[in-house]
């Protein structure tokens, strides 16, 4: 079959190219609700080797995904929590050892910062797609109300997506203003960072059992009297996380790290240190197979989704294990 008219040949190709674009996209849409809901199994990963193996190459196969639609808000907050999670979960938990060696030219903390940034990007793309610019968030942070006002106008609180966006992207603003605090540029978007997080944690104060005692904990801890710091504040904030998660030894090792080394408190640390020193065993076991019948159910590992956070916590705790006599 030949064309001896080439505006119909051109037309055929036109209409043919665009169906399989729209093929594309709905293929694309109907993968992204699956890998948003397939990416909460990361969050059951006991083991943080694994964790630190298996992210990066999935995260890829994500962009490539959003290079097909990129204002694909469910592949947008995907790569926005994969990449500030990795950089937390990894890449600070790796910075530990250089930090406490005075490391100041450290492969980890540039790491860390380029995977901040890249979950940052990520994050403000999101909420472009939901009609908020980044001088919108600016400058409404200054007006009484006016944040959470401009986030109830443009997210859903019912949608999770738009929760764990706003989280995660003010987890992703915080972590690269805590690690570049010479940048006054960054440090003046704290307030942003402060109320991304506020307005997530108010619609959905127990998000992923307890990151948001985390942050606000973190938050008050690191920042001095003068700047608007409540230590006193921050280690309420991690005494209540801890009654409320006990099994979390997250909650138990950030109060460490964040609030007990920076204030030398050597007697609450030696306190938490035999409960950690059995959590490292306790880990190792639940990592194994057993065989009994209904273990699991009794295990520490009983919640799933909680299970990462074990795991971050016993690679960060071995770390300031090594180093506690020079802390203290």
């Amino acid at each position: 079959m030949s064309f001896k008219n080439p505006i119909l040949l051109i037309f055929i190709l036109l209409i043919t190219s665009s169906c399989s674009q729209f093929v594309k996209k709905m293929a694309v849409q109907t993968t992204s609700v699956l890998l948003t809901d397939a990416s909460y199994e990361l969050e059951t990963e006991g083991s943080w080797g694994n964790f630190k193996k298996a992210v990066l190459p999935n995260l890829k196969f994500v962009e490539a995904l959003l290079y097909i639609e990129p204002e694909n808000e469910k592949l947008l907050v995907t790569l926005l929590k994969g990449y500030s999670g990795y950089a937390f979960a990894v890449n600070e938990t790796e910075y530990l050892n250089d930090y406490f060696q005075d490391n100041s030219d450290s492969t980890h903390k540039k790491e860390l910062i380029v995977n901040y940034s890249k979950a940052l990007r990520h994050g403000m793309k999101f909420l472009e797609v939901n009609d908020i610019s980044w001088e919108d968030l600016s400058q409404s942070v200054n007006k009484k109300d006016g944040f959470m006002k401009l986030l109830d106008e443009n997210l859903d609180d019912d949608d999770m997506t738009h929760i764990e966006g706003a989280l995660y992207t003010g987890q992703a603003l915080g972590g690269l203003i805590n690690f570049q605090k010479t940048n006054m540029k960054l440090v003046s978007l704290v307030p942003v960072a402060k109320g991304l997080f506020d307005w997530a944690c108010l619609k959905k104060p127990d998000l992923a059992y307890g990151v948001c005692d985390v942050l606000n904990g973190a938050y008050e801890a690191g920042r001095p009297r003068m700047m608007g710091g409540n230590p006193e504040l921050a280690k309420k904030i991690f005494r209540k996380m801890i009654d409320k998660y006990p099994n979390n030894w997250l909650a138990r090792v950030a109060y460490i790290q964040y609030f007990l080394i920076p204030n030398y408190d050597e007697a609450e640390y030696l306190k938490q240190k035999p409960i950690l020193d059995k959590a490292i065993l306790l880990h190792e076991k639940e990592l194994l197979f057993n065989p009994t019948p209904g273990a699991d159910i009794l295990s520490v590992f009983s919640k799933k989704r909680q299970r990462l956070f074990q795991a971050v916590a016993i690679e960060r705790y071995k770390i300031i294990k090594k180093y506690d006599k020079d802390l203290f």
